[in-house]
């Protein structure tokens, strides 16, 4: 929870990431240079898109092979925009910086 707080009462999951975060952008000059991977670590945390864009692209990687295969027929209604991202950003490998 953005709070600090989880919901049992402790810190939040996210709450190291946080902290991380936030003795950065204290101590540097220039933090928008200095702390972007650290941010992203918080963000990711938060939000996981990164977490959603490669379960997409694992989703639309399996799906093609068995398109390949003839296991499926083509029922394009499940892919949505997100998904030619998703694959692009795992072919490149941003995933694992």
């Amino acid at each position: 929870m953005a709070s600090g707080f989880g919901l049992s009462g402790g810190a939040s999951r996210c709450f190291q990431h946080f902290q991380d975060f936030n003795r950065c952008v204290e101590a540097a000059e220039n933090p928008t240079e200095e702390c972007p991977k650290v941010m992203e670590d918080y963000f990711e945390c938060l939000h996981g898109f990164k977490q959603v864009d490669r379960a997409m692209a694992v989703k639309v990687m399996k799906r093609e092979k068995e398109l390949e295969a003839g296991e499926h027929q083509d029922n394009s209604g499940w892919l949505f925009k997100g998904a030619k991202r998703a694959v692009d950003a795992y072919l490149k490998g941003v995933f694992y910086d």
